[in-house]
């Protein structure tokens, strides 16, 4: 007998994931944020420079351009430039980590 790591595996079995997709629920200044960079996106997105950091078939905004579509669209207290960039920051750290956009050196674009 050969030992274990000389043998070859012969048979194979197929496992269905019942895993269910996962699916994101926004509220709050969250949402607001992620649907400032989706209307920045669809009102003045432009290719991303080339880079490994940025995927090249997606399209990107500034963040300044962002937190200027945030300040516009969003109602009353964040209409303060210096609230809404602190507010714009934090909800953009959260949605990061949530895989939710991408942002590099000064520019911003969702991931999904």
């Amino acid at each position: 007998m050969s030992p274990p790591w000389r043998q070859r595996c012969t048979a194979l079995k197929v496992i269905r994931s019942t895993a269910r997709p996962f699916k994101f629920h926004l509220t709050g200044i969250n949402k607001l944020a992620y649907d400032a960079l989706i209307n920045a996106i669809a009102e003045a997105g432009e290719a991303p420079p080339v880079t490994d950091h940025i995927p090249q078939n997606t399209l990107v905004v500034t963040e300044k351009f962002w937190t200027e579509m945030f300040v516009r669209t969003t109602p009353g207290q964040y209409s303060d430039p210096d609230n809404a960039r602190r507010s714009l920051v934090r909800a953009a750290t959260k949605l990061k980590n949530m895989n939710l956009i991408g942002i590099w050196r000064g520019y911003a674009w969702p991931c999904k």
